[in-house]
């Protein structure tokens, strides 16, 4: 099944597609049929970086202190990052469609994904969690570096920079 992936942009409410005679050009060579057409806004992803920080380090962190407090999910590494994400994923950024998951009558957020977070929504994410571990768990979890959230608002910066300015009229 043929299926084409293009680059864009939005300009003053307009889309604006690159190289879209090359696009125009494949699609040509379908067979009428039915389509399904996705536009995605760019954000800064959560980098391989952070995702390799948190298991190499937050998670090992984390499932000691679980294990010290007789806490069963500290087991298996999988587990404890599902009651991670359940109870430090920020349930606004699911309540405002920002990422998937659900907000069960608990306030448990369920179904939520880490790779859905921005750099900066990533490093929050960790942050809430390093901040309950000292204060309840007694485990200490370092900032893998020290840089880290201006590198990732230097990032957003950039990816907002290449957006179109909004002009007032």
């Amino acid at each position: 099944m043929p299926i084409y992936v293009a680059n864009g942009r939005v300009e003053k409410g307009e889309l604006r597609i690159a190289a879209r005679d090359k696009m125009e050009s494949a699609i040509k060579r379908w067979r009428d049929c039915r389509v399904s057409i996705t536009v995605e806004k760019l954000h800064a992803h959560r980098s391989v970086r952070q995702n390799d920080a948190y298991w190499s380090v937050l998670i090992p962190r984390i499932q000691a202190a679980f294990t010290t407090k007789g806490i069963t999910a500290g087991r298996d590494p999988v587990v404890t990052h599902e009651v991670l994400k359940a109870q430090f994923m920020d349930a606004d950024l699911v309540q405002n469609g920002r990422i998937r998951g659900y907000l069960s009558d608990t306030g448990l957020l369920i179904g939520t994904h880490t790779p859905d977070l921005s750099t900066l929504q990533f490093i929050d994410f960790w942050d809430r969690i390093a901040d309950h571990a000292a204060m309840y768990w007694d485990t200490v979890i370092p900032q893998p570096n020290p840089q880290w959230r201006e590198e990732a608002e230097d990032e957003a910066a950039a990816i907002e920079m290449t957006r179109p300015q909004e002009h007032a009229s």
